[in-house]
Protein backbone atom coordinates (compact mmCIF):
# COMPACT_ATOMS: atom_id res chain seq x y z
CA UNK A 1 0.00 0.00 0.00
CA UNK A 2 1.21 3.53 -1.01
CA UNK A 3 -0.25 6.97 0.22
CA UNK A 4 0.14 10.41 -0.84
CA UNK A 5 -0.97 13.84 -1.12
CA UNK A 6 -0.77 17.42 -2.25
CA UNK A 7 -0.67 20.67 -1.08
CA UNK A 8 -2.91 23.48 -2.25
CA UNK A 9 -6.03 24.79 -0.99
CA UNK A 10 -7.41 21.97 0.46
CA UNK A 11 -5.92 17.84 0.87
CA UNK A 12 -6.55 15.01 -1.67
CA UNK A 13 -5.14 11.36 -0.37
CA UNK A 14 -4.03 8.14 -2.99
CA UNK A 15 -4.03 5.27 -2.01
CA UNK A 16 -3.33 1.78 -4.42
CA UNK A 17 -3.42 -1.69 -2.96
CA UNK A 18 -2.59 -4.58 -5.25
CA UNK A 19 -4.58 -7.66 -4.94
CA UNK A 20 -2.73 -10.00 -7.17
CA UNK A 21 0.73 -10.43 -8.97
CA UNK A 22 1.22 -11.16 -12.09
CA UNK A 23 -1.60 -12.61 -14.24
CA UNK A 24 -4.27 -11.68 -11.08
CA UNK A 25 -6.56 -9.76 -10.29
CA UNK A 26 -6.08 -5.69 -11.46
CA UNK A 27 -5.16 -3.74 -8.46
CA UNK A 28 -7.73 -1.33 -6.55
CA UNK A 29 -7.12 2.14 -6.36
CA UNK A 30 -9.13 4.48 -3.87
CA UNK A 31 -8.99 8.18 -4.19
CA UNK A 32 -9.50 10.32 -1.13
CA UNK A 33 -10.95 13.42 -0.66
CA UNK A 34 -11.06 15.62 -3.82
CA UNK A 35 -9.94 19.23 -3.50
CA UNK A 36 -12.72 21.59 -5.15
CA UNK A 37 -11.63 24.46 -6.80
CA UNK A 38 -15.04 26.61 -8.09
CA UNK A 39 -15.21 27.75 -11.61
CA UNK A 40 -15.19 31.53 -12.27
CA UNK A 41 -18.68 31.65 -13.99
CA UNK A 42 -21.57 28.84 -14.70
CA UNK A 43 -20.90 25.76 -14.76
CA UNK A 44 -18.16 23.33 -15.80
CA UNK A 45 -18.38 21.17 -19.09
CA UNK A 46 -15.38 20.53 -20.23
CA UNK A 47 -11.55 20.65 -18.90
CA UNK A 48 -8.43 21.10 -20.30
CA UNK A 49 -4.72 21.13 -18.43
CA UNK A 50 -1.37 23.36 -19.51
CA UNK A 51 1.04 26.04 -19.22
CA UNK A 52 -0.96 29.50 -19.50
CA UNK A 53 0.78 31.87 -18.36
CA UNK A 54 4.38 30.87 -19.08
CA UNK A 55 5.36 30.76 -15.01
CA UNK A 56 6.29 26.66 -16.22
CA UNK A 57 3.11 25.55 -13.87
CA UNK A 58 0.46 23.66 -15.30
CA UNK A 59 -2.69 25.21 -15.28
CA UNK A 60 -6.45 24.39 -15.06
CA UNK A 61 -8.56 25.71 -17.54
CA UNK A 62 -12.25 24.92 -17.34
CA UNK A 63 -15.06 25.78 -20.32
CA UNK A 64 -17.94 27.13 -18.23
CA UNK A 65 -19.48 29.87 -20.45
CA UNK A 66 -17.16 31.55 -19.74
CA UNK A 67 -13.14 30.33 -19.99
CA UNK A 68 -12.18 29.84 -16.15
CA UNK A 69 -8.76 29.53 -15.22
CA UNK A 70 -7.13 28.26 -12.37
CA UNK A 71 -3.19 28.83 -12.43
CA UNK A 72 -1.07 26.18 -10.85
CA UNK A 73 0.76 26.89 -7.84
CA UNK A 74 3.38 24.15 -8.72
CA UNK A 75 2.63 21.91 -5.29
CA UNK A 76 -0.21 20.06 -6.90
CA UNK A 77 -2.50 22.80 -5.47
CA UNK A 78 -4.66 26.01 -7.28
CA UNK A 79 -5.08 29.54 -7.40
CA UNK A 80 -8.78 30.96 -6.96
CA UNK A 81 -10.40 30.36 -10.42
CA UNK A 82 -10.35 33.36 -12.98
CA UNK A 83 -12.97 34.65 -16.10
CA UNK A 84 -10.45 35.05 -18.32
CA UNK A 85 -12.91 35.14 -21.66
CA UNK A 86 -16.59 36.90 -21.97
CA UNK A 87 -19.29 34.80 -20.89
CA UNK A 88 -20.04 33.50 -24.56
CA UNK A 89 -16.86 31.00 -24.84
CA UNK A 90 -18.84 28.10 -25.26
CA UNK A 91 -19.14 24.77 -23.31
CA UNK A 92 -16.33 23.14 -24.77
CA UNK A 93 -12.78 23.89 -25.53
CA UNK A 94 -9.71 22.63 -26.79
CA UNK A 95 -6.20 23.72 -26.54
CA UNK A 96 -2.95 24.31 -29.12
CA UNK A 97 -0.62 27.03 -30.49
CA UNK A 98 -2.57 28.03 -32.83
CA UNK A 99 -1.25 30.83 -34.59
CA UNK A 100 3.15 31.11 -35.25
CA UNK A 101 3.97 33.83 -32.47
CA UNK A 102 7.66 33.24 -32.13
CA UNK A 103 7.90 30.73 -35.33
CA UNK A 104 12.46 31.25 -34.52
CA UNK A 105 11.78 29.94 -30.64
CA UNK A 106 10.18 26.49 -31.04
CA UNK A 107 8.05 26.20 -27.57
CA UNK A 108 7.70 30.04 -27.41
CA UNK A 109 4.39 30.28 -28.47
CA UNK A 110 1.76 31.10 -25.81
CA UNK A 111 -1.16 28.71 -25.94
CA UNK A 112 -4.36 29.49 -27.93
CA UNK A 113 -7.78 28.27 -27.16
CA UNK A 114 -10.89 27.30 -28.86
CA UNK A 115 -14.36 27.84 -27.20
CA UNK A 116 -17.33 25.86 -28.90
CA UNK A 117 -20.96 26.45 -28.49
CA UNK A 118 -22.92 26.37 -31.58
CA UNK A 119 -19.55 27.81 -33.49
CA UNK A 120 -16.05 27.67 -32.36
CA UNK A 121 -14.34 31.12 -30.99
CA UNK A 122 -10.66 31.18 -31.68
CA UNK A 123 -8.96 32.96 -28.96
CA UNK A 124 -5.06 33.84 -28.45
CA UNK A 125 -3.21 33.85 -25.71
CA UNK A 126 -0.89 36.51 -24.43
CA UNK A 127 1.09 34.29 -22.52
CA UNK A 128 0.51 35.51 -18.96
CA UNK A 129 -2.84 33.88 -18.95
CA UNK A 130 -5.15 36.41 -21.19
CA UNK A 131 -7.11 35.43 -23.43
CA UNK A 132 -8.52 37.91 -26.94
CA UNK A 133 -11.32 36.53 -29.03
CA UNK A 134 -9.98 37.01 -32.55
CA UNK A 135 -12.21 34.54 -35.12
CA UNK A 136 -15.42 32.83 -35.37
CA UNK A 137 -15.60 29.55 -37.08
CA UNK A 138 -19.34 28.87 -38.31
CA UNK A 139 -20.10 25.53 -38.36
CA UNK A 140 -21.65 25.38 -41.85
CA UNK A 141 -24.78 23.06 -40.87
CA UNK A 142 -22.08 20.71 -39.92
CA UNK A 143 -24.49 20.09 -36.35
CA UNK A 144 -24.05 21.22 -32.64
CA UNK A 145 -20.38 20.77 -32.13
CA UNK A 146 -19.92 18.79 -28.69
CA UNK A 147 -16.26 18.62 -28.45
CA UNK A 148 -12.94 19.90 -30.31
CA UNK A 149 -9.36 19.23 -30.54
CA UNK A 150 -6.92 20.18 -32.39
CA UNK A 151 -3.94 18.87 -33.88
CA UNK A 152 -1.40 19.16 -36.86
CA UNK A 153 -3.53 16.40 -39.08
CA UNK A 154 -1.79 17.06 -42.57
CA UNK A 155 1.80 17.10 -41.60
CA UNK A 156 2.78 20.48 -41.47
CA UNK A 157 2.90 22.98 -38.52
CA UNK A 158 -0.66 24.49 -38.37
CA UNK A 159 -2.61 23.07 -36.45
CA UNK A 160 -6.52 21.71 -37.70
CA UNK A 161 -9.34 22.05 -35.72
CA UNK A 162 -11.26 19.13 -35.70
CA UNK A 163 -15.28 18.80 -33.69
CA UNK A 164 -17.90 16.12 -33.41
CA UNK A 165 -21.67 16.65 -33.32
CA UNK A 166 -24.03 13.45 -32.82
CA UNK A 167 -22.18 11.25 -35.24
CA UNK A 168 -20.22 13.11 -37.48
CA UNK A 169 -16.29 14.88 -37.29
CA UNK A 170 -15.66 17.99 -38.94
CA UNK A 171 -12.20 18.85 -40.22
CA UNK A 172 -11.45 22.47 -40.39
CA UNK A 173 -8.16 23.38 -42.20
CA UNK A 174 -5.86 25.82 -40.22
CA UNK A 175 -3.39 28.59 -41.75
CA UNK A 176 -1.05 28.89 -38.63
CA UNK A 177 -2.48 31.99 -38.25
CA UNK A 178 -5.58 32.17 -36.37
CA UNK A 179 -8.01 31.39 -39.68
CA UNK A 180 -9.67 27.88 -39.87
CA UNK A 181 -11.26 26.66 -43.35
CA UNK A 182 -13.85 23.68 -43.74
CA UNK A 183 -14.89 22.24 -43.33
CA UNK A 184 -14.12 19.35 -44.93
CA UNK A 185 -15.65 15.63 -45.59
CA UNK A 186 -13.96 12.88 -43.31
CA UNK A 187 -13.42 9.62 -45.56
Amino acid sequence: TAAGGHGGSGTSTTSTTSTGGMGGAPPSVVFGAASEHPVACGVASDIAIAHADGDGQLDVLVAAGCLSLHRGVGDGGLHSAESVTANDFGTALAVGYIDADHPETPGADPLDVVGLETDARIYLGDGKGAFSAVGLVKANGAGHPGHAALAPLYGSDALELVTVAANAVSVWTGDGKAAFVGPHPVD
